[in-house]
């Protein structure tokens, strides 16, 4: 470790010993590693910190420097601010059945990590064996209620983060998202994609952001990258992780991105459209009504996460055989949406009017 890691290692026992004694009173014995899973854009630990009177098993996740993060990133110390919404949303979903975020215990800016206690449970994402043709009734409609309550988590943390008018700033984030992630297609080169439908979607893109200038526009609380990776799922209960990319954005942006996600989930080989169309009705029943949104600013959301999207399928390193051939329908079914768009925004007005 270096000097900066060292240091922070030294104030992560500390506050260790201080939370301890202040919440539990226990006295910190030691804390150990157990492990660590390292990705391209984060390092998470998982700890234990034992006292006189057991364990406690804790997690530190360090944010790391990558360029697909620089859009992600409006403060230049986010796990503060990651902190900061953590301790507001802790204490606020204890009132909520079903819903929770994690308990923050520790903030090191010097190493851009966060420490919070450790969630049971299993990823949702790692559970759409549900929505195979021949998966269980009993399996599915328990992921049903899950994704119910990830919409019902979204309405609570929507209301507890609050709304205002969205300033300048709202539609400019979108379009940088946007222009980053043509940039990631444009450079791998797939051959799905073309100059002409870059600019065609950089034109459409704009000319959605001029349409909006005028309107009021409200924005809220945006999580920053809302899914089921960063949902632990036990028995229904959903815990939302991973406030990294927190800021204040338009209301639609959180909600468009697991409709559309959950889309291309329903187009890979092995699942049912129908079922995964049942697990978009229940997300939009848990999130409640929802105010009249312009029609530029749904088509501009839904546009931003088609084409994270297929960043996500065509600028991924080394993917697997199999990856690649349940990728490949979610690549041409997001082409042809930007090239046709002969039902603009009709994702979320389709959803919204099937939604029981």
């Amino acid at each position: 470790m270096n000097a900066v890691q060292n240091a922070a290692a030294d104030s992560l026992d500390e506050t260790l010993r201080t939370y301890f004694a202040r919440e539990h009173g226990e006295q910190l014995l030691r804390v150990q590693v157990q492990r660590v899973l390292r990705k391209p854009f984060s390092e998470t630990t998982f700890l234990t910190a034992v006292t006189q009177r057991g364990i406690h098993r804790l997690v530190a996740k360090r944010q790391l420097a990558h360029p697909a993060n620089t859009t992600l990133v409006r403060e230049p110390d986010q796990a503060s601010v990651e902190f900061g919404i953590l301790q507001l949303l802790h204490g606020k979903f204890t009132s909520i059945p079903h819903c929770a975020a994690p308990r923050p215990i520790a903030c090191l800016p010097a190493v851009n990590t966060v420490v919070m206690e450790h969630v049971d449970g299993e990823l949702l994402v790692d559970r759409f064996r549900a929505v195979h043709y021949l998966g269980g009734r009993r399996r599915l409609d328990a992921l049903k209620t899950a994704y119910f309550n990830c919409g019902l988590w979204l309405r609570c943390f929507q209301k507890f983060t609050g709304m205002r008018p969205a300033g300048p700033d709202a539609l400019r984030d979108v379009l940088i998202r946007c222009h980053e992630r043509l940039r990631m297609i444009e450079e791998a080169g797939h051959r799905a994609w073309s100059k002409q439908l870059h600019y065609q979607t950089a034109e459409l893109m704009q000319r959605c952001a001029d349409n909006l200038q005028g309107e009021d526009l409200l924005e809220t609380g945006r999580h920053g990258d809302f899914g089921p990776w960063n949902v632990i799922v036990n028995r229904g209960n959903v815990t939302v992780i991973d406030f990294y990319g927190y800021r204040f954005g338009l209301v639609p942006i959180d909600a468009l991105k697991m409709l559309v996600y959950l889309e291309s989930v329903g187009l890979e080989i092995p699942n049912s459209a129908r079922r995964v169309q049942a697990l978009q009705r229940a997300f939009l029943a848990g999130l409640g009504p929802a105010p009249a949104f312009p029609a530029a600013l749904l088509l501009l959301c839904e546009t931003m996460h088609r084409i994270a999207v297929i960043a996500g399928v065509v600028a991924a390193p080394q993917r697997p055989w199999l990856r690649r051939v349940l990728d490949r329908p979610v690549v041409q079914a997001n082409v042809h949406w930007l090239i046709n768009r002969a039902n603009d925004a009709a994702l979320w007005r389709r959803m919204r009017r099937n939604a029981v």
